[in-house]
């Protein structure tokens, strides 16, 4: 095992020669008070290195730029500091196929696609102080992709959100927020008391069978996309709102409206569904 630590410089260079990186499988990233730029890890900076199995970010660090670890395929662990606020460029670390455990730093607030297609993915722990989970999850999604997700852990100083039976809500409980993509189970009720279905709340998810109360009143943008449910679908006469793309490569062939609702943008677009 070969571990070197990298001292960034300024533009986000490193001291270590870049022909070392080919051997590294283990990274400590540190930096150097002396540099202005001391505190980023730049764009594309390790992407595609098959070697690296661990990566540990020092508490100096405060950005890691654009696709900087994409497609790192035997990338392991990342150990974060979980007490320090980090801004994750877009896709940072997609593609890391090999990855099965992430606990996020305090207070990151926008995941901006971090990790889709870390295939690999079964558990996600958030830390810190949230203003708005939604927020968190929003486009681009950071998970798309990780369908073998199956556990969800919210620390206790998250004050927005909270989990029932494994299953992401906002504190009031109004909102859904996540379902958990390879939780195990053969049908899923939302609680009666769910007023909206968040962003990407099932997408991915592997549960066929999800019952709708009567309580929603929307449905997010792209909720139920690339998800498997049964041919026949019923949203219930409280919902007012469809968000775009809600159903958005799905199975269903039915989908059957109990009251007249406004649909956004182009949920049907791939798939012929019967309305």
């Amino acid at each position: 095992t070969s571990t070197f630590a990298y001292n960034i410089l300024a533009n986000g260079l490193f001291s270590t020669i870049s022909t070392w990186f080919s051997f590294a499988t283990s990274l400590i990233f540190c930096a150097r008070k002396s540099s202005p730029f001391a505190n980023t890890i730049g764009a594309f900076a390790f992407s595609s290195r098959k070697s690296i199995k661990t990566i540990k970010i020092s508490e100096s660090i405060t950005k890691i730029g654009y696709e900087a670890f994409r497609d790192c395929e035997n990338l392991l662990e990342i150990s974060f500091p979980l007490h320090k606020k980090i801004d994750i460029e877009k896709l940072a670390f997609f593609g890391c196929k090999s990855l099965r455990e992430i606990e996020l730093p305090k207070g990151w607030i926008d995941l901006k696609g971090a990790f889709q297609g870390c295939v690999q993915l079964t558990r996600v722990k958030f830390n810190g102080e949230f203003d708005y989970m939604c927020d968190v999850l929003s486009a681009p999604y950071p998970f798309h992709g990780c369908k073998n997700l199956s556990q969800i852990d919210i620390d206790p100083s998250v004050q927005c959100a909270k989990l029932i039976d494994g299953v992401m809500f906002s504190m009031d409980g109004t909102s859904l927020y996540k379902y958990p993509p390879a939780k195990k189970g053969n049908m899923y009720m939302v609680p009666n008391f769910v007023k909206k279905i968040e962003n990407h709340a099932f997408a991915d998810c592997c549960i066929k069978n999800i019952a709708l109360p009567d309580s929603v009143e929307i449905i997010g943008e792209l909720a139920f996309a690339e998800k498997q449910l049964d041919s026949s679908f019923t949203i219930p006469d409280s919902v007012t709102t469809i968000e775009s793309l809600a159903f958005v490569n799905t199975n269903i062939e039915k989908i059957v409206f109990c009251a007249i609702i406004i649909i956004r943008g182009w949920e049907y677009e791939h798939r012929k569904v019967k309305r």
